[in-house]
């Protein structure tokens, strides 16, 4: 489950276990009154440093970049420390947020879209279940898409497949079940 199902099941499930896959912040989202010892996950982050150091080696030449987010992802924060780094190395950032699935044809065929050297976006659900889409009218203008979540239809991109989440969060639950680990003990990975 993401991020928006695990921050509510934490606030009404305290004894069964709750494994996570793709949560960029867990400790963030979670209830602070609860201890969620009932809690353990993979995180999709990528640490900042490490993304920005990526979209430098992967396009070194851009001077504007574009930060792609959706409005209810809980990365607003990421996006915002990307882009102080981004424009500590002479970057100038343009952040572009959709509120929803309908909002990115016109965001992203617009002026400002199409004036940027390549496009960034951090995990967030919104722009993973429309990243065909989102890739598709990028190409079209030749603008790099970087992710920092693997998908095959961007240019580039740092990060675990979504598969590969999916894959060590079922480990999570196997030594669960088979071996009998709680999940306090088991706790978040990346």
């Amino acid at each position: 489950i993401g991020s928006l199902s695990t921050q509510t099941l934490s606030f009404i499930e305290q004894k069964r276990p709750i494994i996570f896959a793709a949560v960029s912040n867990p400790k963030k989202l979670l209830n602070p009154k609860e201890n969620n010892q009932n809690i353990c996950g993979i995180s999709d982050s990528v640490a900042t440093v490490d993304i920005v150091d990526f979209i430098k080696k992967t396009v070194p030449l851009a001077k504007k970049i574009g930060i792609l987010r959706s409005s209810q992802a809980f990365n607003e924060n990421e996006c915002a420390a990307i882009a102080i780094d981004l424009e500590k190395n002479g970057v100038v950032v343009e952040h572009l947020v959709i509120s929803q699935e309908s909002d990115i044809d016109s965001l992203l065929k617009s002026y400002k879209v199409s004036q940027l050297d390549a496009i960034f976006s951090p995990a967030d659900n919104l722009i993973a279940s429309s990243i065909c889409r989102i890739a598709d009218i990028l190409a079209k203008q030749k603008i790099p898409f970087l992710t920092s979540f693997y998908d095959e239809n961007v240019f580039s991109s740092i990060g675990k497949s979504y598969y590969e989440i999916g894959y060590e969060a079922a480990e999570n639950l196997k030594m669960i079940i088979e071996d009998k680990k709680l999940p306090k003990d088991i706790g978040f990975s990346s």
